[in-house]
């Protein structure tokens, strides 16, 4: 009811309540007479069957055709298939499924594909309720929206945690709607014609009504009640960019704005507690305390949270392990923290250093992991843009630290490192929560940790060095203050700069949703809708910003008098202006850096940041000793601007450089011109998908899905070097690829399926050769990121692609290039493609009796072999698993046993004849190519005794197994 009340306030008056026992009951009187066949999935042990007990005796001749309840866990594959199949065998025309929200929701999302059943119904606790296990709310709480309070109260256990994602989520996702909605209504004269709508008004907008008619078959016949269908001219210029803007404030970043007021309002006030109840020294070292946590909390941001939310759309992994893996990398950043702060008090105290620093340095030893742990619990809700869970975890922060203070401060206990310690409770018990409550979605893959490690500091080793350009820019006023002046003006710096950072509430929650919405632009439109992306960010940011800096101007000694009541701080309203200047000009460089950040540019970052930092060192050191405060002032703003003109000048050029896509757009427009019927009104879609010794594939489809050519959606194209001999070659692989097309294709051994694209045109000028889209990643790489495959999976991958071959070499052809990169791998749909198809053309190997799946077999043997980067033995041993189980069901296919030493001669004839093909000049690349060749042959040796081996220990137990 909650939700059609909402839905009422925003216009929707005839929005009724479909209650789900209500639906289920009317539906099982409907079904008992129509013969409809039910089949109910879910609820506890037993539960599913008592309710169907129970409906057959209310509805007398009802169908159910069966029932099942899963237990209380994850299903395996194999059970989730069972499942289905038994659902599938039942035939039923409605599947009732009674879990949890919104389990039931997304079983029936990645169901609906595989379920036969034409309606699946989630209906919840309804199966409790009609079975009778549970108590209903009584008829007036469900027609006044408290049934959620009666089950609450029922099970609190179960469901508090639910309600308190869902009533303050919803409640402010409602409000923002609501305020969003009002503020559109009064921009319009009404939708709906009054009693005296045919009476003129001065200022109405006229009116159109258009019948509308209903269409069945050929037969065109009004409605019996014809609804006016009404059509108002378009609003004014004014009007649509008020909506715009509105649309902007109230729709996407509300919460984000709710939330950084929590984080940034709760950030002010303990500022403000500790200016108020301790000396501007305190507040100084405070300060100085902030500036430490800042700088690893930067480091946290560019090495784990910023590949985390870069990378987690990734699919080589699942979205559990992406934030498992983030997770891991979190602790191994605290443990670090810990000991260099731990060494850093050891330092402090053998040196005789401040009393007070040193006890800040001790206190922050236990701060900094919790700090840490709530700043990843924060960026995980952001990235997957659960605003409201941030929103809930910030609250509780405030709730918890902001009362210590007071009572610090009440107390006459408030010190710079007191305030510490309640940061650091407040985050250890919020995040000790939230993990508990998160738990599930994190899963750690042992085999992956090396190399997720590996790809995370690739992309965050630049964005840290950035970061570290950033902090250093944004903190180095609270490092040289006490040096070149004293701590007390360094506290007082801080509460100037605490007034100018007011706007950051504003500033940070648009910043918190800007890289998520970067990287879908670039993802989905590429450099040109990044541009438009951030060039509109940019502009939102800077006028809003603006704003706020002119309240600064005129009130800057008004709240620096009303907020802080010592005198020290009085007269320093000039101060704060610069600095909220200078806020004013991060925020025009922020979309600039996360449109570079978003397109996996570091290096640009960190030379954009550093050029800003570089600036606020130098000028905040220089102005400070020439004019004291407001020269450290003026250095922060002088940084400021060259930061953000240096992040969009390297933004605008890496954005004007042509990509790849970019650089073969015109050949491959060409290619696609040359079919037969090409669509001229389609803007084709073309990304690079692969790359191959011979040229680079890419992959073509249309912007609206339509059909590329004669009803394919998408195509691929294989763009060759401009070479005299590449239409040649292109011609040789289009007649490969049509064999082997006719011979596998649509073979199914096992439940797997083998694939090869149709090619579809061969093109001379610019050379390339069109075929049909392939699914699936390559076994180089899906080995490489599931290094943990069962032995036996790999098994049947190679039995499955030896089986389906056999008939293509019996022919008499090969497919010429048999390596794990023109092998795809499709493990969610059992497919197995082979592309890239070849005539063979190996070097020194002259035969007289050569085998086509001899040759094929030992260009594989020598892919394998020749792999010496890759340095996870885990991946190493799947790839050469894979190629010892394909060479051994080769030789236990074979229908004459005893020509298995010739066979083997010349695989291994052929596996040499590819290493002799390998470039050996005196350069690196050729004194790379003798290595890999001197590890390669033994390597090939002993997969062929390997499998041999096999084949033999094979022919053993088949024998002992008929003895016996």
């Amino acid at each position: 009811m909650p939700l059609v009340y909402f839905l009422r306030l925003v216009g929707k008056k005839r929005t009724q309540r479909v209650y789900g026992p209500d639906l289920m009951r009317a539906m099982t009187a409907l079904s008992a007479r129509r013969g409809y066949r039910q089949f109910y999935y879910g609820g506890d042990v037993g539960l599913a069957e008592k309710l169907k007990e129970t409906l057959v005796r209310t509805a007398p001749g009802l169908q159910v055709v069966g029932t099942f309840s899963p237990p209380f866990r994850a299903l395996t594959p194999e059970e989730d298939r069972a499942i289905v199949d038994m659902i599938n065998a039942a035939r039923p025309d409605i599947v009732w499924v009674g879990l949890s929200t919104p389990k039931q929701e997304r079983w029936m999302a990645a169901h609906r594909e595989q379920i036969e059943a034409p309606v699946m119904v989630g209906v919840g606790a309804a199966f409790d309720f009609l079975a009778g296990t549970k108590r209903q709310a009584p008829l007036w709480m469900q027609r006044h929206g408290l049934e959620w309070l009666f089950r609450l109260c029922s099970e609190p256990k179960r469901l508090w945690r639910r309600y308190a994602y869902i009533v303050p989520g919803f409640s402010c996702l409602a409000a923002g709607e609501l305020l969003q909605h009002a503020m559109r209504s009064r921009k319009s004269t009404g939708a709906m014609p009054s009693r005296e709508a045919g009476k003129s008004k001065v200022g109405m907008r006229k009116i159109r009504v258009k019948d509308r008619s209903l269409v069945l078959g050929v037969d065109r016949n009004p409605l019996p009640h014809p609804k006016p269908h009404v059509v108002q001219e378009p609003a004014s210029r004014s009007a649509t960019a008020w909506a715009a803007i509105s649309r902007i404030i109230f729709g996407t970043h509300v919460l984000a704005l709710a939330d950084q007021a929590v984080v940034s309002g709760t950030s002010l006030l303990s500022t403000v507690l500790v200016g108020r109840f301790t000396q501007p020294s305190q507040l100084g070292i405070y300060a100085i305390g902030l500036s430490v946590l800042g700088f690893v909390l930067a480091v946290q941001d560019a090495l784990i949270l910023m590949p985390y939310t870069i990378q987690r759309h990734r699919p080589s992994r699942s979205p559990a392990q992406h934030a498992g893996l983030a997770l891991l990398h979190n602790a191994w950043l605290s443990v670090a923290a810990i000991v260099v702060l731990a060494i850093a008090a050891g330092v402090m105290i053998g040196f005789w250093a401040g009393k007070d620093l040193t006890w800040l340095v001790c206190t922050l030893v236990l701060t900094v992991p919790f700090a840490l742990q709530r700043e990843f619990n924060r960026t995980y809700a952001f990235a997957h843009l659960n605003v409201a869970n941030a929103l809930i975890l910030d609250a509780g922060v405030a709730a918890v630290q902001l009362p210590l203070l007071a009572w610090l401060g009440w107390t006459d206990r408030m010190s710079a490192v007191s305030a510490c310690i309640a940061l650091g409770s407040a985050c250890a018990l919020t995040s000790i929560v939230w993990f508990y409550l998160a738990r599930r979605n994190f899963s750690v893959p042992t085999g992956r940790v090396r190399q997720a490690t590996a790809e995370s500091w690739r992309l965050g080793k630049w964005l840290c060095a950035g970061q570290m350009a950033v902090t250093i820019q944004s903190y180095v006023s609270y490092w040289v203050l006490p040096l070149l002046i004293s701590l007390v003006e360094t506290g007082i710096f801080a509460a100037c700069n605490s007034i100018a950072s007011l706007a950051n509430p504003l500033l940070s929650a648009f910043r918190n949703t800007l890289t998520p919405r970067s990287v879908l632009a670039f993802k989905e439109g590429g450099v040109e809708r990044l541009r438009r992306q951030a060039t509109r960010d940019a502009l939102l940011l800077v006028g809003i910003m603006s704003l706020f800096w002119v309240v600064i101007l005129f009130s800057g000694d008004t709240l620096m008098s009303v907020v802080y009541h010592d005198h020290g701080y009085d007269g320093r309203g000039s101060v704060v202006t610069i600095l909220a200047l200078a806020v004013l000009a991060t925020a025009a460089g922020a979309s600039a850096s996360n449109a570079m950040a978003s397109m996996e540019r570091p290096r640009a970052v960190v030379f954009a940041t550093s050029a800003g930092a570089v600036v606020t060192a130098a000028a905040v050191w220089a102005f400070t000793v020439e004019w004291g405060l407001i020269g450290a002032a003026y250095g922060i703003l002088a940084g400021s601007v060259a930061g953000s003109v240096a992040r969009w000048a390297a933004f605008l050029t890496i954005a004007a450089r042509p990509g790849p896509a970019d650089h073969v757009r015109a050949p491959i427009v060409q290619v696609l011109q040359q079919l037969a019927e090409p669509n001229p009104a389609v803007e084709w879609d073309i990304r690079q998908i692969g790359q191959g010794f011979q040229g680079r594939i890419y992959g073509i489809r249309t912007h609206r899905d339509d059909a590329v050519w004669q009803g394919y959606r998408d195509l691929a194209v294989k763009l060759y070097p401009d070479e005299p001999a590449a239409v040649e070659t292109a011609r040789r692989q289009f007649d490969a690829q049509v064999r082997l097309h006719g011979s596998v294709d649509g073979r199914t051994v096992h439940d797997w399926t083998l694939r090869a694209p149709l090619p579809l045109h061969v093109s001379e000028a610019p050379p390339a050769l069109v075929m049909t889209m392939a699914a699936g990643t390559d076994l180089n790489k899906s080995l490489a990121a599931h290094s943990d495959q069962p032995p036996e999976v790999l098994a049947a991958m190679a039995r499955v692609l030896v089986t389906v071959l056999q008939p293509h070499w019996a022919a008499g052809s090969a497919h010429g290039d048999l390596c794990l990169q023109n092998i795809l791998y499709d493990p969610a749909h059992r497919i197995l493609t082979l592309v890239d198809a070849d005539r063979p053309v190996c070097a020194g190997a002259v035969l007289n009796r050569s085998d086509p799946a001899a040759y094929d077999l030992g260009v594989l043997l020598c892919d394998v072999a020749t792999d010496i980067r890759t340095i996870d033995r885990r991946v190493a041993l799947s790839k050469r698993t894979f190629a010892e189980n394909a060479l051994s069901a080769f030789l236990t296919m074979m229908e004459a046993p005893e020509r298995e030493p010739e066979l083997i001669a010349e695989i291994r004839a052929f596996a040499r004849a590819e290493l002799n093909l390998l470039d050996l000049r005196w350069s690196p690349r050729g004194l790379f190519r003798l290595i890999q060749r001197s590890i390669a042959m033994p390597r090939i040796d002993r997969m062929l005794a390997t499998a041999q081996a096999n084949v033999r220990m094979r022919h053993r137990l088949s024998v002992v197994g008929g003895r016996l």
